[in-house]
């Protein structure tokens, strides 16, 4: 599955290729690696019609891509540390036919970008990060909470592959972990690819290049009026709790602590076109009561980085 022209969901094995099909693709490209007297790890590109099953040569990439993580899940072969071993000189640890398929795996490219706004790029500062222990995938990552998302590189966040016995269990392992990522900060994908994987055209597998264009998969959430409001208010709290740590005086008294009958605090927050106002009051007990009287909640250690 892919959006301006680039890869956003990979696996393996491919839905759409059979035993032949596979070994016809291979030989080719054994064929054209022997011609060129290349020596070392590569990636040969083909496209499929889906309708006749004939298959075109596209490119050749000198290097292994970014979809490996696919391979090795099912294979079980490391080939970073291969590519390494042809360029020490050293023999290939195995031969074609030691290679074995179990299982299936799908990858999916996690971007700072915006769906909605036809996939452009988004910047900005990753305030959280933090993958949940399970279900248990493979996150191939370089940013960590606080990490800038600019505009020198590729918005890529990171790489997350889920392996499983069959390709719907992976699928589901994959989208409910991204599902789980606390992420915040940036504009992403996340939920697109949540949303793509769930889809019942991606489960049966007809994932053509213009799956996008043609499935159309929701490019973002839709909260509910309750989600919202909720949302606002722990956004509301964690803005409160930024701005006391990053204090400077009167650093001792808790959050929120006044010395008289004060009104109550009061934040806007703005979500696409609606503003959505918080009241809150903090309490003897170290909770917030908010304005509509529906809960009290505590606010945990919170870390911030100082500019």
């Amino acid at each position: 599955v892919q959006r301006r022209h680039q890869k956003i969901l990979e696996e393996s094995p491919s839905p759409r290729v059979d035993t032949f099909l596979r070994e016809a693709m291979g030989d080719a490209a054994l064929r054209l690696a022997r011609a060129l007297g290349y020596h070392s790890a590569g990636t040969v590109e083909f496209l499929l019609d889906d309708t006749t099953g004939e298959f075109f040569f596209l490119e050749v990439n000198t290097r292994l891509q970014v979809e490996h993580p696919v391979t090795e899940s099912v294979t079980g072969i490391d080939l970073v540390r291969e590519q390494l071993r042809i360029a020490q000189g050293e023999p290939l640890g195995y031969e074609q036919k030691d290679v074995r398929f179990q299982g299936a795996a799908i990858e999916a490219r996690l971007y700072a970008e915006d769906p909605a706004a036809e996939f452009l790029p988004a910047t900005g500062t990753i305030a959280a990060f933090e993958p949940a222990a399970a279900p248990q995938v493979r996150w191939d990552s370089g940013v960590v909470t606080g990490s800038v998302v600019g505009t020198s590189f590729d918005p890529m966040l990171a790489k997350v592959i889920a392996h499983a016995p069959t390709r719907s269990e992976a699928a589901g392992r994959l989208a409910l972990a991204l599902d789980k990522l606390h992420l915040g900060g940036v504009v992403t994908n996340r939920d697109f690819l949540v949303a793509t994987l769930r889809t019942p055209a991606f489960l049966a597998g007809d994932t053509t290049t213009d799956f996008i264009d043609r499935v159309g998969p929701p490019r973002r959430v839709e909260p509910s009026d309750e989600e919202l409001a909720r949302t606002a208010q722990l956004a509301a709290l964690w803005i409160q709790g930024a701005n006391r740590a990053a204090a400077e005086v009167l650093t001792a008294p808790p959050s929120g602590w006044r010395n008289a009958r004060m009104p109550e605090q009061r934040v806007v927050l703005v979500f696409r076109e609606r503003e959505i106002e918080v009241r809150y009051r903090a309490l003897r007990d170290g909770r917030f009561r908010f304005g509509d009287g529906a809960h009290a909640l505590r606010q945990r250690e919170q870390r911030v980085r100082a500019a």
